[in-house]
């Protein structure tokens, strides 16, 4: 029998404007987007840009680009980053963005598209459970689920077409990365 521990957000003031977006009806979702990617900036040590803008997230790119399918996709990623020794959750999130990345023609929109919805999905999965109840927007699971998906689709919206240019190079990801966790926050268009 195991157990798990769900951590939540930092009780921080940033935090604490993404949990009062979670509450009212009246907030709209690009506003919810803006106030977790701003929040998700805000900590040095959980700061959701810099860890997608490591250089294995590119690799993962990468390989999600030039590979034949997702399985060699995954299989490859798997091994570059063991062989790094950069196991974390955000190359978990970047292995699910390389999956999704198959879904579609257009291989690094969708990687990226994916690596950004992907992250946004963990960072208002492991508050929102706390705020489903009889009170505010998310009244059941079925309501929870829905707003996640709305979630979603605004991030992926909001990263539009927009991918790295030329060849996604190690050294153009960071800046690429940074640009497009500045829109999600609202300070950059």
């Amino acid at each position: 029998m195991g157990t798990s521990l769900s951590q939540g957000s930092p009780g921080t003031t940033n935090w604490n404007a993404v949990a009062a977006t979670y509450r009212s009806e009246a907030v709209p979702v690009d506003r919810v987007v803006q106030e977790v990617w701003r929040a998700a900036q805000s900590e040095i040590e959980t700061d959701w840009q810099a860890l997608l803008g490591a250089p294995i997230i590119a690799t993962c790119l990468d390989i999600a680009v030039r590979s034949e399918t997702p399985s060699q996709a995954l299989t490859v990623a798997s091994r570059e980053i063991a062989r790094a020794r950069e196991s974390s959750l955000a190359t978990e999130v970047a292995k699910r963005a390389i999956v999704q990345s198959f879904a579609g023609e257009d291989r690094p929109l969708r990687f990226v598209q994916a690596l950004f919805a992907e992250a946004s999905n963990y960072l208002v999965s492991r508050d929102l459970p706390a705020y489903v109840g009889s009170a505010g927007r998310n009244r059941t699971i079925e309501d929870a689920i829905h707003f996640k998906d709305l979630v979603r689709q605004r991030v992926m919206d909001v990263v539009g077409t927009d991918v790295p240019p030329g060849d996604p190079t190690i050294q153009r990801w960071p800046e690429f990365v940074m640009t497009t966790a500045r829109r999600l926050a609202g300070r950059e268009l």
